[in-house]
């Protein structure tokens, strides 16, 4: 039995074969290299998690200076504003959009609709 050359086996499996072969390569490398670099990421949550508190303390004093520009405000010691005004003197603020005088004009489809004329056929 001898080897039909009118059909070139080796000319095309062949290739296809190895297209095939570097395609599974590269999809094992690529799952490889994304799973490293996820086992990574989780590594560093974790770490920074056990490094740093999970609430953030703000730091205080506890006897602020009186020079202290972030001290807390007394407002029984400030007298250089004068008090607020009672309710029965504060205006309404006006108002950002003035409504209109009249109303919108009514609305105009942007193209007509074809007459019906015009459609019939003679």
């Amino acid at each position: 039995m001898s080897l039909d050359m009118s059909f070139p086996i080796l000319e095309i499996f062949v290739p296809l074969i190895c297209f095939c072969v570097a395609i599974l390569c590269c999809n094992t490398s690529c799952r490889a290299l994304q799973r490293a670099r996820e086992e990574r990421r989780m590594q560093s949550i974790r770490e920074a998690e056990r490094e740093s508190p999970s609430v953030f303390i703000i730091p205080f004093p506890s006897a602020p200076s009186e020079d202290s520009l972030y001290r807390l405000p007394r407002y029984s010691e400030t007298r250089d504003s004068p008090p607020p005004p009672s309710y029965s003197e504060i205006e309404m603020k006006p108002d950002f959009f003035i409504p209109p005088d009249a109303p919108p004009p009514p609305y105009v489809p942007p193209f007509p609709r074809p007459s019906s004329s015009s459609t019939s056929g003679s």
